[in-house]
């Protein structure tokens, strides 16, 4: 049995292989209809021991059948049911052969609305065991140069492992080099070189079917029958081939995809982690008051900024650049920002471990270029720019380079360095992708100049990272950063 399906995308059918056979809008069902007056599992056709039976699945707009709305209904040949804006007919196919190739290859078809490769594949070794009326089907693939089992199942429906297939993999190999299908049949009184391995297996047949343009074969055998090519069904298999490939390379479209959303996930929620682990509130009161912003290149990025009290009279400000761009340099800049949380007071032996611990692990491969500083009550900043874009006092300085960057060569030192605030100081401490995109100079020194800057780094090329810092501001209101 299979439905005849009319509706806004045009006439197809589906094959009724599986039960319960879901119909709905979301991809996991065995019939897709991509409508939004589809909900997303409509309804669901039975098997019961009397006949087929329909039933609604709490759809929004219910279905009919024909004409009457139902709620669950026995299905017989003729009968029409609407779903939305679809008419779904059921019918009984014609008993010609291929007829039987259509129907076969209608469950192939359906399958390709699914998210689920592997449904795709099984269902072509199913078709193939209909044709030739085989015992066991496996489908071989050859991925990344290796020939691969993708599917391997037996007339029941059952999948099976690798370990049930034991014909040499010379067998398999030669008939991807092929073009026709073709049969080898066994007499188990005589010896037969090339399959003794089926010989032992009491095998009477194997068939091959070469899937030229998917690089693949489909082999099926039988321990009952003995197979041959005739009465069409060469002709049905090589058209199963040619409808195999299709849904092979569309399947692998979808794995393709699925692997594409799955990283994209993975990114979103490392995005996510990433953002969380920067300074949620920023100090807006009292001696010493600050903001930032971050703008990834990519979705993570290898900038990081921090700004935590130390005590009452000391606060500890970093802003650090991670060689290179994507996972690898946010991992780093990640484990960078949460070293320097731990560091304390002590700026000089921080960039120390540090440098040893980034070169260890990375061998030079990666490093950090970084500004620490640790800013007390009375104005004093001791500091340490560890090969950094210098941080800029408005109006008055600006702090240089004292060392190599860190994680770069082991013999590195670095000179911690001071100056002094005075009240109304602003420090701006900035990374590389701002300063190879624009001159410091048109960068603006107020809250409102430094948002307007800011809003053309939509999608920068590189990391983008601003830290601003007031000493004993006259008045300060946070800027509104999206």
């Amino acid at each position: 049995m299979f439905l005849a399906i009319d509706g806004p995308d045009g006439e197809r059918q589906a094959a009724l292989a599986e039960f319960p056979f879901f119909v709905g809008r979301q991809p996991e069902n065995h019939l897709v209809l991509a409508d939004s007056r589809v909900s997303r599992t409509h309804a669901r056709i039975l098997r019961e021991a009397e006949g087929l039976w329909i039933e609604d699945a709490g759809s929004r707009l219910g279905i009919t059948v024909n004409g009457d709305a139902v709620k669950r209904q026995e299905l017989r040949a003729g009968d029409i049911v609407e779903v939305g804006p679809y008419r779904l007919t059921l019918r009984t196919p014609t008993p010609d052969a291929f007829a039987r190739l259509r129907e076969v290859l209608e469950v192939v078809r359906s399958m390709e609305g699914t998210f689920s490769p592997q449904r795709i594949l099984d269902a072509i070794v199913d078709a193939a065991l209909r044709i030739t009326s085989s015992q066991r089907g496996f489908l071989f693939l050859r991925r990344a140069g290796a020939v691969t089992m993708a599917a391997a199942r037996s007339e029941g429906g059952e999948c099976l492992s690798e370990e049930c297939i034991r014909v040499p993999r010379r067998l398999i190999d030669e008939a991807i080099s092929k073009r026709d299908a073709y049969v080898l049949n066994f007499d188990t009184e005589q010896s037969f070189d090339p399959g003794q391995t089926v010989v032992l297996l009491d095998l009477r047949s194997s068939v091959f079917v070469p899937l030229p343009r998917a690089d693949g074969v489909l082999y099926l055998d039988s321990r009952i029958t003995s197979s041959d090519l005739a009465s069409g069904k060469r002709e049905l298999l090589e058209t199963l081939a040619l409808e195999a490939t299709t849904v092979i390379e569309s399947a692998r479209g979808i794995e393709e995809r699925q692997h594409r959303r799955k990283l994209e996930d993975e990114l979103s929620l490392a995005r996510t982690i990433q953002q969380s682990l920067l300074p949620r509130t920023f100090p807006d009161c009292g001696w010493m008051r600050s903001w930032g912003v971050n703008i990834p290149s990519r979705q993570i990025g290898g900038d990081s900024f921090d700004v935590h009290q130390l005590s009452e009279d000391e606060w500890l400000i970093s802003i650090a650049d991670v060689s290179g761009k994507g996972a690898g340099a946010a991992l780093l800049a990640s484990l960078i920002q949460g070293a320097l949380f731990m560091s304390g007071s002590d700026i000089l032996g921080a960039v120390t471990k540090l440098n040893r611990f980034i070169l260890d692990r990375s061998q030079g491969e990666q490093y950090a270029t970084m500004f620490l500083g640790v800013l007390s009550r009375d104005g004093l900043l001791r500091y340490i720019n560890a090969g950094h874009v210098a941080p800029l006092v408005v109006g008055r300085a600006s702090l240089d380079s004292s060392g190599m960057p860190v994680g770069l060569i082991e013999i590195a030192t670095w000179e911690e360095q001071q100056v002094h605030l005075e009240k109304g100081d602003r420090l701006i401490a900035y990374s590389d992708g701002l300063s190879d995109a624009l001159d410091v100079n048109q960068l603006g020194t107020t809250d409102a100049e430094l948002k307007e800057t800011l809003k053309q780094f939509t999608s920068p090329e590189d990391d983008v990272t601003v830290l601003v810092v007031d000493f004993e501001p006259p008045c300060f209101t946070l800027p509104k950063l999206n």
